[in-house]
């Protein structure tokens, strides 16, 4: 982290820093790239060094042929605005798009794919098809009738899964769903144009700069692909994420504000680069931004933790400040102080509220709820359960084979347990295979559900957990299930779940056996630390968090509500 500030601020010798020489149209687009460009450095240690070679890379390199390739890309646009144009009108939901208007009263969401699931809610003794993280939400705003909520999210890579979702949105979904690739326009792409050539004259400018080119000599970095990474994000050689796009999808942003006109954003997962794009277009309308912790946060976080002076004071998007929610609703007071003492978030621009998609909870430990879950993932209720909760994708692959053997070999010679394996919806494919071969070599009681299985509903039936440093951990504790923290990577442990005694930590494969064991038997020692870590992290698990961020959303529209008004009726 230390490393990328510094990359980003020290004064070249062009006489300006790399932030200020991404700044366009009044907005820092280094704040798209931040936690990326941090994220591919943090993997590059685990990339392997033999990829340089051969033929398949110097196709890939070669100028004309990636030339093709981001043809194609832009090409691409076209066709997915086309794409979301049809599912919508395939299910009739065109007019209703068109017929939005400030009486409406719209709340749009980001209803990310990852979110849509089947799980069991309140009462009902069938669970529900819908979006997890903000359906407590919805279902708040439905019961006082005065709001529309309208969800977006983009058709993303792989498209073919993300055609599925937003098809099952259309189909069973009370919620109008607008796929954001509809609001691309040929305008946008010529402006995307504009962008792309502005940001390859600055790179002409930064070539040959003798500062950033002490700053990109890296020791482990012999094949210099820090500097082809960064020189991409303003020379376009490659079609990804880079400064140009962000700009098209700030266009895009602007042009969807204009036709649906909501009077309130709410976001999940607001340092990436579709919310980032959300919130600059909606502080340009005046139109107030909620922002919902969506995860973890700890002292590592790169996207919530900003040096001082890096967040404007009023929360502007203008250059060289970082685009940020005006208010963002955490989980419990533990995090408010660490974004507002250590984050450089502005104390009044966080409120603790605890996290809607928990209330919940309290429904999951009935019996009835219990039942059907175990008979829906054809498990044992006669032994006992662990629950996995796998993070291949965040390290290396000599980490999760020595997590594999550790884990398999334990389990198999416990007597009467059987193993859930859960994997982060995140993880790519080749974990998938790599999880079942070494599965293959082993005789125990395993059963690996979907990676869109409900979580909560999956730690209810459990009877313990083992995490690396997942949000699971936290749902564990707030569900009272035992903890173990299993970490042989040698690094330190991101996240307090071993220091505040409500995990036991695990660092060595032979240690695993005997803690699964232990806990099984009596977990005690953690018990009775859950409540006070449950005030600290998750502030109350009461049922009422919904209600909580809900009364926050309007306060923030009311506050906002007499300038929003004068840019409706413009």
């Amino acid at each position: 982290m230390a490393y990328v500030n510094r990359l980003k601020d020290t004064k070249l010798t062009c006489g300006k820093t790399l932030l200020e020489l991404t700044a366009y149209n009044g907005i820092a687009l280094w704040w798209f790239a931040d936690v990326a460009f941090y994220y591919y450095l943090f993997d590059r240690k685990y990339a392997g060094s033999g990829r340089e070679a051969g033929l398949r890379h110097k196709i890939e390199t070669n100028r004309f042929f990636m030339a093709l390739v981001r043809r194609i890309y832009y090409i691409g646009d076209y066709l997915l605005a086309v794409i979301a144009y049809l599912i919508l009108l395939r299910f009739n939901r065109i007019k209703q798009v068109r017929s939005l208007g400030p009486e409406d009263k719209v709340i749009l969401i980001t209803g990310e794919d990852i979110e849509w699931r089947t799980f069991y809610t309140g009462d009902r003794v069938e669970p529900v098809l819908s979006d997890q993280f903000f359906h407590t939400i919805i279902h708040k705003f439905n019961e006082s009738g005065k709001y529309r909520i309208v969800s977006t999210f983009p058709l993303k890579c792989p498209y073919i899964p993300s055609i599925r979702v937003t098809i099952s949105k259309c189909k069973h979904w009370d919620v109008l769903h607008i796929p954001f690739n509809l609001f691309f326009r040929r305008r946008i792409g010529g402006e995307r144009n504009e962008a792309k050539h502005h940001f390859r004259k600055v790179w002409e400018l930064l070539k040959d700069d003798g500062t950033l080119a002490e700053l990109l000599e890296l020791p482990e970095d012999p094949d210099r692909g820090t500097r082809k990474k960064l020189k991409n994000y303003f020379a376009y050689d490659r079609p990804e994420h880079v400064f140009a796009e962000f700009a098209k999808f700030i266009s895009m942003a602007g042009a969807m504000l204009e036709s649906i006109r909501p009077v309130v954003i709410v976001i999940e997962d607001e340092y990436s680069v579709f919310e980032r794009a959300l919130i600059v277009a909606a502080k340009k309308r005046n139109i107030p931004c909620v922002a919902i912790q969506h995860g973890v946060i700890h002292e590592l976080h790169k996207g919530y933790l900003y040096q001082s002076g890096e967040i404007s004071p009023d929360i502007s998007a203008k250059s060289p400040f970082v685009p940020i929610a005006d208010v963002t609703a955490v989980y419990g007071q533990y995090h408010k102080d660490l974004l507002t003492r250590v984050g450089g978030y502005p104390e009044d621009a966080v409120v603790v509220t605890g996290q809607p998609r928990y209330d919940r909870m309290i429904d999951l430990d009935r019996e009835s709820v219990r039942s059907k879950l175990i008979e829906e993932w054809h498990l044992d209720p006669s032994k006992k359960i662990v629950l996995w909760t796998t993070q291949c994708h965040g390290i290396s692959d000599a980490e999760n084979k020595l997590n594999f053997h550790a884990v398999f070999d334990s389990i198999s010679v416990i007597g009467d347990v059987q193993l859930i394996i859960k994997q982060h919806p995140g993880e790519p494919e080749r974990y998938d295979t790599m999880i079942r071969e070494h599965l293959e070599g082993y005789s125990l009681d395993a059963h690996i559900v979907a990676k869109d299985a409900d979580t909560l509903g999956l730690l209810a039936v459990s009877d313990l957990v083992l995490v690396l440093n997942s949000t699971t951990g936290l749902e564990a504790v707030a569900l009272q299930r035992p903890l173990i923290v299993m970490n042989f990577g040698g690094q330190p442990d991101i996240g307090d779940y071993v220091q505040e005694g409500v995990a036991c930590g695990v660092y060595r494969p032979e240690d695993l056996k005997p803690t699964i064991e232990q806990l099984l038997r009596d977990d005690t020692r953690l018990a009775r630390n859950r409540e006070a870590f449950i005030r600290k992290y998750l502030y109350r698990i009461d049922g009422g968090a919904a209600e909580r961020v809900v009364a926050l959303i309007e306060e923030c529209m009311e506050a906002k509500g007499v300038r929003a008004a004068r840019w409706q009726r413009a």
